[in-house]
């Protein structure tokens, strides 16, 4: 949101004191909000061909070599101007309290994050932003000024999907920002294609630069992403994700939503390279969490499991897979004829070789539906049995990774 008032006293002061307070002491979060993706290059990379002109276009501000003709730049019309002015009233800077570890012991920090305006009621808001935004929080708050940094609560988050919904009283808000606030008609993502201009606004790296505009294209829209055991399907933009743009709005020339800003290749090589959470995907979501508070997932009800990789699977001598821990008695996983020691390799012919294989395979499925097992025997030798699973509710049977091989990270 716009801040309408620069002073700099009361409660917000104090906030804002020590966030930036533990800014230079090196413990505000915010710096690493956006999802860091260690991607490798790879070892096949192609060669590319040696460029046979060279052109000098001058009208759009480069000189080089180059195989290709004139590109007309992206130009900031007045309409453009006049949608990012409009995007800014439905875009939030988000203030999360955690505690974090540090070599002095449990101290308490700060990270921040960004949410868009979905739905205005009459005494509440409601508002979407990434699930690791908000996750581990002890308390949360919109900033909107350093006078105004109101309390906010969260209605439910769905980690598969990284996203999540706050719920703000609307009674917290001073007037001139009640009256402020609005909320961004959602496109339909699936008409999104590559090269469409599209705008991210948010909150990047500081509480100062929030309701920043970042003007880009649509790089591609179906990209996949790994990381913390998840795969997600996102669109690709060139438009600037940084530290503190999660959660915020991805709109396109006409000011409507895209997507929600998600996460960025963090690489030195790499530049250019963000991704965000299409509309068409976190729509649904988001309204089953207002509707819920959580969000129900197909789950193979195993208590606890971890992942043979395959620098692990050489060392012990075993298949690469998914190794159970714990099996609850009377749960689905018992019933199948589950057991601890057990190694999963396939779901329905499909291979496990990391965490984010799990979820991408069962979110194929329903809950009720049935799938077969390829199981390697802890004694049984190297043959594979097949067991038959019904999938179960994710909210009926926590599960858990962890610790066959340790704690992991």
């Amino acid at each position: 949101m716009r801040q309408n008032n620069t002073k700099t006293r009361g409660r917000g002061r104090k906030a804002l004191a020590w966030i930036l307070g533990a800014a230079v002491a090196g413990s505000l979060l915010g710096l690493a909000l956006v999802v860091t993706l260690d991607l490798a290059l790879g070892h096949h990379q192609k060669k590319t061909a040696q460029p046979q002109s060279t052109f000098s276009v001058t009208d759009n501000g480069y000189t080089g070599n180059s195989v290709q003709g004139k590109v007309a730049p992206v130009v900031l019309t007045d309409q453009l101007k006049a949608t990012a002015e409009q995007a800014q009233h439905t875009v939030v800077s988000i203030v999360a309290y955690v505690s974090m570890d540090t070599p002095f012991g449990k101290q308490e920090g700060a990270s921040i994050g960004s949410g868009v305006v979905y739905k205005l009621e009459k005494d509440r808001a409601y508002i979407v932003t990434n699930a690791h935004v908000v996750e581990g929080a002890g308390e949360l708050s919109l900033y909107f000024d350093v006078e105004n940094v109101v309390p906010v609560q969260l209605k439910g988050a769905d980690k598969d999907q990284d996203l999540a919904v706050l719920e703000l009283k609307l009674e917290d808000l001073p007037k001139a920002y009640k009256d402020d606030l609005a909320t961004l008609e959602w496109a339909d993502s699936a008409q999104v294609r590559p090269g469409d201009v599209c705008m991210a606004v948010g909150c990047p790296y500081d509480l100062e630069y929030n309701d920043s505009v970042a003007l880009g294209i649509v790089s591609g829209t179906q990209r996949e992403i790994s990381y913390d055991g998840k795969t997600l399907t996102v669109m690709q933009t060139d438009a600037a994700i940084n530290p503190g743009n999660s959660g915020g709005a991805m709109i396109n020339a006409e000011g409507r939503l895209i997507g929600i800003n998600s996460a960025k290749i963090e690489m030195n090589s790499v530049e250019g390279m963000g991704f965000f959470i299409p509309s068409n995907t976190a729509k649904p979501i988001v309204d089953q969490l207002i509707e819920n508070g959580s969000i129900d997932h197909p789950s193979l009800g195993i208590a606890r499991y971890d992942v043979i990789s395959e620098s692990i699977a050489e060392i012990y001598d075993v298949p690469v897979g998914l190794i159970v821990y714990a099996v609850n008695p009377g749960s689905a996983a018992d019933r199948a004829g589950l057991m601890s020691g057990d190694i999963i390799t396939e779901i329905d012919g499909q291979s496990i070789k990391e965490l984010a294989d799990i979820n991408k395979i069962l979110n194929q499925y329903k809950i009720g539906d049935t799938v077969e097992l390829s199981v390697i025997r802890a004694r049984g030798g190297q043959e594979p049995v097949k067991l038959m699973l019904t999938l179960v509710s994710s909210l009926a049977q926590k599960e858990g990774s962890g610790s066959f091989f340790g704690e992991r990270e």
